[in-house]
């Protein structure tokens, strides 16, 4: 009986070692995996950071080549507006999908809409003190700050007053286009309800004719 239990506690020991050696393995296992993916993740950041910095004087370059005055952007034609745009586009393409890769939210906000801001400039700016020879290159500047203080492991840099002004001009910008579609939508509105009752009036006139006649 006592070798029996003896060979019990012997069976139950080695399942017990054979439990434990199965779990530590697993959760040894689980560690390298997490700290691979950090380190995956982590590298796959640094690229984007990297990525992100050449954008900006690129941007920042470009705008250079805009006019200085409004008079002269007023007088921008069509075309060279669209390449401006076009060239602006094909830079920020890119960076667009590299914030995406920073994992601090606030940042990644920040940067974002800062770039979206450089995207979004139009000739409504002119009108809130954002011309883009200004605005465009203290964005730029902004984002280069954001990438140098994330990288330092700083605390995120002040809004800059180019952020600021750019967000209330897209905003009232936004705002007039409800304004104006809202009018016009009235306005057809407006027009439907007159075509609808010069029909029923013709209508009306035209059920009167065979009484008249008789």
């Amino acid at each position: 009986m006592d070798a029996w239990i003896t060979a019990l506690f012997g069976l139950l020991g080695t399942a017990v070692g054979a439990a434990v050696t199965w779990a530590t393995t697993l959760y040894g296992q689980r560690r390298q995996d997490e700290r691979a993916k950090e380190e995956r993740v982590a590298a796959q950041e640094q690229i984007a950071l990297d990525a992100l910095t050449r954008p900006m004087w690129d941007v920042i370059q470009h705008t250079r080549g805009l006019p200085t005055y409004d008079q002269d952007l007023i007088r921008w034609n069509n075309q060279a507006e669209k390449a401006w745009e076009e060239a602006v586009d094909d830079i920020l393409g890119p960076a667009s999908i590299h914030v995406e890769a920073i994992r601090d939210p606030a940042y990644r906000a920040r940067i974002t809409e800062a770039i979206d801001q450089i995207d979004r400039w139009s000739y409504a700016y002119r009108h809130h003190r954002t011309h883009p020879r200004y605005l465009i290159p203290e964005l730029a500047r902004h984002v280069t700050a954001c990438l140098g203080a994330y990288r330092r492991n700083e605390p995120l840099p002040a809004e800059p007053k180019a952020l600021t002004d750019a967000r209330e001009a897209w905003e009232w910008e936004q705002e007039v286009s409800e304004i104006e579609a809202a009018a016009h939508a009235e306005s057809v509105a407006e027009e439907r309800a007159r075509r609808a009752a010069e029909r029923a009036a013709q209508q009306a006139e035209q059920n009167t004719e065979p009484d008249a006649a008789g």
